[in-house]
């Protein structure tokens, strides 16, 4: 079947899966797009509001929030 395709290209195209046959959903859309590159870069500014509205609509409005810093940022010269 895709011999020479690249399986998400696969994937794609047919939408089957290669390996067991099975039927899976592909997102084809300009919006759906939108969002799935939008939550790839999430980080970005600009990205924002698409990932906001991409996380609802999957039901996990529980990750909208900020992001937490894993350094408290530059430590400060002078010891007081």
């Amino acid at each position: 079947m895709c011999v020479t395709l690249d399986i998400t290209t696969c994937l794609f195209h047919t939408g089957l899966d290669p390996f067991t046959k099975k039927e899976v959903t592909v997102k084809k859309g300009l919006k759906d797009r939108k969002m799935q590159r939008a939550l790839m870069q999430f980080f970005k500014p600009e990205n924002y509001f698409t990932v906001r509205e991409a996380l609802i609509e999957a039901g996990r409005a529980n990750l909208i929030g900020g992001v937490r810093r894993a350094d408290p940022g530059p430590a400060t010269e002078g010891g007081d």
